[in-house]
């Protein structure tokens, strides 16, 4: 197997556990590998995620196969995955390669599903210098943004779906980020944009 694909993908485990802390979940010290435990579970095909948190179950596949993820191969995968842990499950796909346009379609669709590509996980997009500090406001500081600016989330800069951002936290259609900017002249800028 590929040493760089395989560093590849431990990069992306990391940056998978760091995005699952960053969306609120509390994660155990055992999903924290180093190298050689990770390239044991590489290497048996057996490298996944799971964890229960927040009243939530979520499972990480990373699907290391040389083959491509078809569509059949996410089927058997989701009816497996749905069987062992309950209709529930908040599954993420992590694949080597794009997937098809009409399996990124179905994905989307679902609302329990997500997908990325390995190498827009090898490096956490939050940590780059260029990218300012964002969050997902809650729904009572939206109603307050909202009142104290007299506008309506029509109104607001937007964000797409499609953003990396947007992906990176899970957020949905409506949801508003607060983007904190420093500013030479002023200490910070604060700066919201829904998601649209």
């Amino acid at each position: 197997m590929d040493i760089v694909e395989k560093k590849n993908f431990f990069k992306a485990y990391k940056t998978v556990l760091e995005m699952l802390t960053d969306r609120g979940n509390l994660l155990p010290e055992n999903l924290t590998l180093t190298y050689s435990q990770f390239e044991i579970l590489y290497e048996s095909n057996n490298l996944y995620i799971y964890l229960e948190t927040n009243n939530e179950k979520i499972y990480v596949y990373f699907h290391t196969l040389v083959k491509s993820f078809a569509k059949k191969d996410f089927t058997s995968t989701l009816n497996k995955l749905k069987k062992e842990y309950g209709d529930d499950l908040h599954i993420i796909f992590v694949t080597k390669d794009k997937l098809n346009q009409t399996l990124s379609k179905d994905i989307v669709r679902m609302k329990q599903c997500e997908s990325f590509v390995l190498k827009s996980l090898v490096f956490n997009i939050t940590k780059h210098y260029l990218i300012p500090k964002v969050e997902i406001i809650s729904t009572e500081e939206e109603d307050e943004l909202l009142e104290v600016y007299n506008t309506t989330k029509l109104k607001l800069p937007r964000i797409l779906l499609s953003d990396p951002l947007v992906k990176y936290y899970a957020a949905k259609s409506g949801n508003i980020f607060r983007i904190t900017r420093p500013s030479k002249n002023s200490g910070i800028i604060l700066s919201y944009r829904c998601v649209k």
